[in-house]
This record gives structure tokens, C-alpha cells and sequence, in this order.
């Protein structure tokens, strides 16, 4: 099997029954990691929506 596209999306909950989405897709040359690639996804996806949390500070 050959993989030529990988595609990551996510749906936000903004509160009072509003939500935003975005999908992300990219095509693959033969010599991509595909795990690599659906990481990389990922991390503009969450970027984007800002879905990471700071890390808090020691007590």
C-alpha cells in the first residue's frame, strides 16, 4: 500500500454552541514518514487553534 496524502483535523469548542474546525492535509513524497508527517499535522493544527497548555510553574 502507498500513502500519498495524510490528513489531520480538529474540532474547538468556543462555548455557547459554537465550535471551530480546521483540517490540515498534506501529500507525501516516497521517501516521508508517514507518523512523522501526521505529527507535524498535528503540531500546526494545535498551534493554530492553540491547543496546548502552558506548562504551570512549580509550587
Amino acid at each position: 500500500m502507498i500513502i500519498k496524502t495524510v490528513s489531520y483535523g480538529f474540532t474547538k469548542n468556543l462555548g455557547n454552541y459554537q465550535s471551530e474546525r480546521l483540517d490540515v492535509t498534506a501529500e507525501l513524497d516516497h521517501n516521508d514518514d508517514v507518523a512523522e508527517s501526521i505529527d507535524i499535522l498535528k503540531a500546526i493544527v494545535e498551534a493554530e487553534l492553540k491547543l496546548k497548555t502552558e506548562p504551570k510553574a512549580p509550587s
